[in-house]
């Protein structure tokens, strides 16, 4: 059943958004509860906002997020939602279309009841109804320990609540689990309440395993250690000296870079993009200029996901160019960057090998032990140099450069579990592009075990462009198989 179209313009619809984000992170960080701030934008916004609109903005959500959520919640129905997309939500958030068949989903999603969406049970209908019985006290981080986290919620700065708050909602979706939040609650409870440079290292040291371990375990179970460290060590640095205080930033910055990327890996780019912004602010506080370009580079990586070959090459060349001196490992994966975005924007194949060789070449005079700040990009080793070399060859038409690259150095000795699961769904992109799409199909396969084990959902959005990459083909059985593996029709 559909509605009247909203008259709002869209310039108004932008004006009432950035107004709604605003009002609802202000409230968030004051403990406000996700129904009082829907009311709150409801009454604001009156006859311009709908019930759905404003779930969504009191959640912290934007649509993309919503879209994966409701792909794990739907999965878990037995429900294929890989054909709904941004519009579809829009329409059914702001009351233009009935949700029929994604009712029971999107409540679930939302952890509300129907009417909250903005539409009530017509005549007999059952009412639809996934509101917490009983209600959160207060935030998610009480569910973790009821007993106790009340009192830790009312000292938490307002850093600490969007940390749990706005970085929580979104895991929530399909991943945050009970023993995920007693995790993050026993990191607040556990720090330290004297800062000297001893608890620095400490809280450094948690960095280093956490990133040792991420490869093997995955995002999913990483991402919710690393957010109760950054709750923790924000709250020791509140109160510490000025010397010990900008040292704590400094890795607070580099944990929230980190956090940054197991966002991506998990598909979830805005908190992605949240948590690098909150990573360059920490940095720039603690002067750690080096930091600085290295966000940059992460965000030139992460353009890569959306295949936006400009901003990559004008994020790899401020890296490259900037007022910092970042480590040479960083400077070698930046030359690298640029070197696949002039192959993307259609730059000759000569000229990519030599940004290529440049890039080879400053790898080549790394120094083999790291000092505090090369640890940053110790994962930067021959080996992802040449699956990113492969990438630049297969963006450049030359797919059997690409092919030989990866036949050479993909082992799983040389990658943790994920990261080989990755490049092998690349390896598989080479192989449609060369023409063999059953091999591309096989190795897809193969990809798609991996991705599955680690949670990956970058190595999913690759597996899904495999897919597609392989509709001509799409009669042939392994073909045919690795498309109905990943939902692609």
């Amino acid at each position: 059943m559909a509605r009247q179209r909203s008259q709002v313009s869209r310039r108004r619809r932008a004006d009432i958004a950035d107004a709604a984000h605003r009002t609802c992170l202000l409230g968030r960080s004051e403990g406000r509860t996700v129904d009082q701030l829907q009311k709150e934008l409801l009454q604001r916004f009156s006859r311009e906002l709908q019930p759905g609109e404003a779930r969504m903005y009191a959640m912290g959500w934007t649509v993309r997020v919503i879209r994966e959520g409701l792909l794990g919640v739907a999965s878990q129905a037995g429900l294929e939602a890989s054909g709904v997309d941004d519009r579809d939500i829009w329409r059914w958030l702001r009351g233009e279309v009935r949700p029929t068949v994604w009712m029971d989903c999107l409540c679930r999603l939302f952890r509300c009841h129907q009417a909250q969406l903005g539409w009530p049970p017509q005549g007999n209908e059952i009412p639809v109804d996934h509101t917490p019985r009983p209600p959160a006290p207060d935030s998610l981080i009480a569910m973790a320990d009821a007993a106790e986290l009340p009192s830790h919620l009312e000292r938490m700065s307002p850093l600490q609540r969007r940390t749990f708050v706005l970085g929580g909602a979104a895991l929530a979706l399909p991943f945050l689990t009970l023993d995920d939040l007693r995790h993050v609650a026993a990191a607040l409870r556990n720090a330290p309440r004297y800062a000297d440079h001893a608890v620095v290292d400490h809280y450094r040291g948690q960095l280093l395993a956490f990133a040792a371990d991420d490869g093997k375990l995955g995002a999913r179970r990483t991402l919710p250690l690393v957010l109760g460290t950054i709750g923790a060590l924000e709250q020791t640095a509140r109160d510490a000296r000025p010397t010990v205080r900008r040292d704590l930033l400094a890795v607070g910055a580099r944990c929230a870079e980190f956090a940054g990327w197991l966002y991506r890996d998990l598909g979830v780019p805005e908190l992605a993009t949240y948590w690098r912004d909150r990573a360059t602010e920490w940095a720039q506080e603690a002067c750690d200029g080096a930091m600085q370009g290295y966000v940059l580079l992460k965000k030139s990586q992460a353009a890569w996901d959306r295949r936006d070959a400009t901003r990559m090459l004008t994020l790899a060349q401020a890296v490259l160019e900037g007022p910092w001196r970042v480590p040479v490992r960083v400077r070698a994966e930046a030359a690298q960057q640029e070197a696949r975005a002039y192959a993307m924007l259609g730059a000759d194949v000569d000229f990519v090998e030599r940004k290529l060789d440049e890039a080879r070449n400053l790898l080549a005079g790394a120094p083999r032990w790291a000092t505090t700040d090369e640890q940053m990009s110790q994962h930067y080793t021959s080996a992802v140099f040449a699956m990113q070399s492969a990438l630049c060859y297969c963006e450049a038409g030359q797919p059997r450069a690409a092919v030989d690259l990866y036949a050479a150095e993909l082992t799983e000795d040389a990658f943790s579990r994920r990261d080989y699961g990755y490049f092998t769904c690349l390896k598989g992109c080479a192989l449609a592009a060369l023409g063999e799409p059953d091999e591309a199909a096989t190795t897809g396969m193969s990809a798609l075990a991996i991705a599955t084990a680690t949670s990956s959902q970058r190595t999913m959005r690759e597996l899904a462009e495999l897919a597609r990459r392989l509709t001509p083909w799409a009669q042939r059985p392994p073909v045919s198989e690795l498309r109905a593996a990943v939902g692609v029709q």
